[in-house]
């Protein structure tokens, strides 16, 4: 349980999606669990933290009493500028109890690291956004990229069921493929090779060494017509004749 067990899972997401292809990536990091210790049990009301989650500064200064102008501060801190974001972390921590300042410690840290590793990836927090975290405890991250609609991925520290009463900490994360396959740079569509199966499985075997994507044909097929609806029904693009690769037309 420690930052550089988070940073490395974040980490591990941002550069498979970079291996990918996925472009302009973001990843933002929130403590989900801030809002509850910064006030003792049962003076969270369901209408401030309404009000939190919406970042509705009227209703959080009506609704925020003692730590009103602490919140608003915490949520401010997503928009300040870059060179301008360690001095109002700094006068934020110096507002918080010490559980607190420690959960903003570890959040730098993790910040730090993967600024270090991955420079081209923008990294932004937002310390009081719990949306999707409900079961995390510790540093949540969510996943964007430019152009697309909704996080491509979201993750985190929490604590899994066991055996134990006390369980286990783990840090995971989701990427959601429906959107990451909309943030992959479009490509040509692939070439795909039929083989008659009369060509058998050491021509097939020939051409995947090679690097085709083959699809060996039925065996009950009595002439090329039906071959050829063959090739098409399975999606393939070329056909493997006589030691050669032509285009179906």
């Amino acid at each position: 349980d420690t930052p550089s067990h988070d940073a490395e899972l974040a980490i591990a997401a941002l550069t498979a999606l970079e291996s990918s292809g996925v472009k302009d990536l973001t990843i933002d990091f929130c403590l989900p669990k801030l809002l509850p210790l910064l006030f003792s049990k049962g003076n969270l009301t369901e209408v401030l933290a309404q009000a939190v989650a919406a970042k509705d500064y009227k209703r959080v200064h009506e609704n925020g009493g003692a730590q009103a102008d602490l919140l608003c501060q915490i949520l401010e801190l997503p928009m300040v500028e870059k060179n301008k974001r360690a001095d109002a972390i700094q006068a934020v921590k110096e507002m918080l109890g010490s559980s607190a300042q420690a959960m903003f410690v570890d959040l730098l840290a993790v910040v730090e690291m993967v600024n270090k590793v991955l420079p081209q990836v923008m990294v932004t927090i937002d310390p009081l956004e719990s949306r999707g975290f409900d079961y995390h405890h510790g540093i949540g991250f969510t996943i964007f990229s430019k152009g697309v609609r909704g996080e491509l991925g979201r993750g985190g520290r929490y604590r899994t069921a066991s055996i134990s009463k006390a369980g286990e900490d783990s840090t995971g994360v989701t990427l959601y493929l429906e959107r990451v396959c909309k943030a992959l740079p479009s490509s040509s569509t692939p070439m795909v090779v039929y083989i008659p199966y009369q060509t058998g499985l050491k021509s097939w075997l020939k051409l995947a060494a090679e690097g085709h994507i083959c699809r060996l044909g039925r065996s009950n097929l009595i002439d090329a017509n039906a071959e050829c609806a063959d090739a098409v029904m399975m999606g393939c693009t070329h056909r493997y004749d006589n030691g050669k690769i032509n285009i179906i037309k």
